[in-house]
């Protein structure tokens, strides 16, 4: 029965958490800010890698991700 009362407080503890969490997050984005890793290449680059993108014939995604020091997979996205 004790076991039972402390599940109970811990579910509701745990909903409390879910809910503070969340209103957090909510709070964070209005405020402007954004979640996950921080982006690989800046502004500049990436734009430098799409007009090299587009300039296929001489640079191929190989040579274009040793250029901006990432790998190839990364310049599909």
């Amino acid at each position: 029965m004790v076991s039972t009362a402390f599940a109970a407080i811990a579910d509701f503890e745990r909903s409390l958490i879910v809910e503070r969490t969340s209103a957090g997050r909510i709070a964070a984005k209005a405020r402007g800010v954004r979640f996950g890793p921080s982006p690989a290449l800046s502004a500049a680059q990436i734009e430098n890698a799409r007009k090299l993108i587009k300039d296929e014939e001489k640079t191929g995604p190989r040579s274009l991700g040793s250029w901006v020091c990432i790998v190839r997979p990364f310049i599909g996205r």
